[in-house]
C-alpha cells in the first residue's frame, strides 16, 4: 500500500520538474545525455575520458577562447584514440575466437579434406 502512494507522488514530482524547466535547460541536458552515452561507450571500449580536460575544452570552444590544442593536434589525438581502440577490439576479438580456431584445427587434423 505504501508503494502505491509513493509512485503517484514521484510521477507528479517528475511532471512538475518537467514543466518548471526551460527549453534551454532541458535541451542542454538532453545534449549532455547524448554526449554522455558516447563517452560511456568509449569507456566500455577501454578509453578513460579525463572529464576535467573534456569540460575545459567544451567551455573554451563554447566561449570562443583559445584552446590548448590546435585543430590539427586535436584531429591527430582523435585518430590516435580510434587507432588504439580498434587495436584493442581486434586483440579482444582474436582472443575470443582462439578457442574456436583450435577446435577447427583439431577437426581438420582428424578429418582431412580430400582433394579431387
Amino acid at each position: 500500500m505504501v508503494q502505491l502512494q509513493k509512485r503517484p507522488r514521484r510521477l507528479l514530482n517528475q511532471i512538475h520538474l518537467h514543466l518548471s524547466k526551460s527549453l534551454d535547460e532541458k535541451g542542454s541536458y538532453a545534449m549532455g545525455m547524448d554526449v554522455g552515452k558516447s563517452l560511456k561507450q568509449m569507456k566500455k571500449q577501454g578509453f578513460e575520458v579525463d572529464m576535467k580536460a573534456f569540460f575545459n575544452a567544451v567551455q573554451s570552444v563554447y566561449n570562443g577562447k583559445q584552446t590548448k590544442l590546435s585543430e590539427l593536434e586535436a584531429g591527430i589525438a582523435q585518430v590516435e584514440i580510434m587507432t588504439e581502440l580498434e587495436a584493442k577490439a581486434t586483440k579482444n576479438t582474436r582472443k575470443k575466437h582462439e578457442p574456436i580456431k583450435k577446435k577447427v584445427r583439431l577437426f581438420e587434423r582428424k578429418m582431412p579434406l580430400k582433394r579431387a
